[in-house]
C-alpha cells in the first residue's frame, strides 16, 4: 500500500508539472516574406511574430509550436480549413472562421519617411490625413496591395520600386519625396540599409492597424485565448516585449 502510494504520488506531481496543454503541437502561420514581423531565412522562420509567439506560447503557457510560412493567401486558407490552428494578425476581417483575442499584441502604425533635409519636413510634421499629401511624389513597391488600394487606385503620385529593399535607397536619391511604411517596417530598413541619418521618420500616423491572436474556429486552440491574452499584458507590463521590439529597430 505504501509502495502504491508512492507511485500515486509521483504520477499526480508529474501531472501537475506538465504543460498547461498536452497534445500536439500548436500550429501558427506567417506570411514568410514580411520583415522584420515575419520571414523565411534558411528554411526557419524568424522575425517580431515568431519571438513574441515562442514568448508568449512557449515560454509562459508552455505550449509545443510550429511555426511556418507561406505567401499570405496560402497561410489565411489552411487556418480557416484547419490545417493550421492560428494567425497574429488583422482579426476583424476574419470573424467568420476565426476566435480572436482581446488583448492587443502590436499595432502597426503607418508613418511617414522622408530624406533627411528635405525642405517639405515642417509642413509634413503638420499632416492629419492622407489626403494632405496628395500634392507629394510618394515612392513604394509593385505589389503592395495597401498601396494599391489607398493610393494608385485614388490617383496619388506613385513612383515603384520594385521591390521593398529598393524604396530607401531610391527615396535618398531623390525619386520621390516621401513614403508611407508602418513604423517597424521602417526603422528596421533603415537599420539594414545603413541609411540612419539619411532617411528620417516623422510623428504624423496616418493609420493604425491593430493585430490580435486568430485562432481557427476548427483549432482546438481557441480554448488558450485568455491565457494568451494574459501572457501578452505581462511581456507589456516587464519589458519582454520591449526588448523584443528592440532586436529589430
Amino acid at each position: 500500500m505504501k509502495r502504491f502510494f508512492i507511485q500515486m504520488t509521483a504520477l499526480a506531481l508529474f501531472i501537475w508539472g506538465a504543460p498547461l496543454y498536452a497534445g500536439d503541437s500548436m500550429v501558427f502561420n506567417y506570411f514568410d516574406n514580411y520583415p522584420p514581423y515575419s520571414w523565411k531565412e534558411d528554411r526557419q522562420m524568424q522575425g517580431i511574430l515568431i519571438d513574441i509567439v515562442d514568448e508568449a506560447v512557449g515560454k509562459r503557457l508552455g505550449i509545443a509550436m510550429t511555426h511556418n510560412g507561406y505567401p499570405w493567401k496560402r497561410a489565411q486558407r489552411m487556418v480557416r480549413d484547419g490545417d493550421a490552428d492560428a494567425l497574429i494578425t488583422l482579426c476583424g476581417t476574419r470573424t467568420d472562421w476565426t476566435e480572436s483575442g482581446k488583448e492587443c499584441v502590436i499595432t502597426l502604425a503607418v508613418k511617414i519617411f522622408v530624406k533627411a533635409g528635405h525642405p517639405s519636413i515642417p509642413d509634413l510634421e503638420k499632416t492629419k490625413t492622407l489626403a494632405d499629401l496628395r500634392s507629394f511624389r510618394i515612392i513604394d513597391y509593385s505589389g503592395n496591395s495597401w498601396a494599391k488600394k489607398k493610393l494608385i487606385d485614388k490617383n496619388f503620385q506613385v513612383e515603384l520600386a520594385p521591390n521593398r529593399e529598393a524604396i530607401f535607397p531610391m527615396l535618398v536619391k531623390g525619386r520621390a519625396d516621401i513614403n508611407l511604411s508602418n513604423h517597424m517596417t521602417g526603422r528596421y530598413f533603415i537599420k539594414n540599409r545603413g541609411l540612419k541619418g539619411q532617411i528620417v521618420e516623422l510623428s504624423p500616423m496616418i493609420e493604425t492597424v491593430p493585430f490580435h491572436l486568430c485562432v481557427g474556429k476548427k483549432s482546438s486552440y481557441t480554448k488558450i485565448l485568455p491565457e494568451f491574452d494574459e501572457a501578452v499584458r505581462q511581456m507589456k507590463q516587464d519589458g519582454a516585449m520591449q526588448k523584443i521590439f528592440d532586436k529589430y529597430q
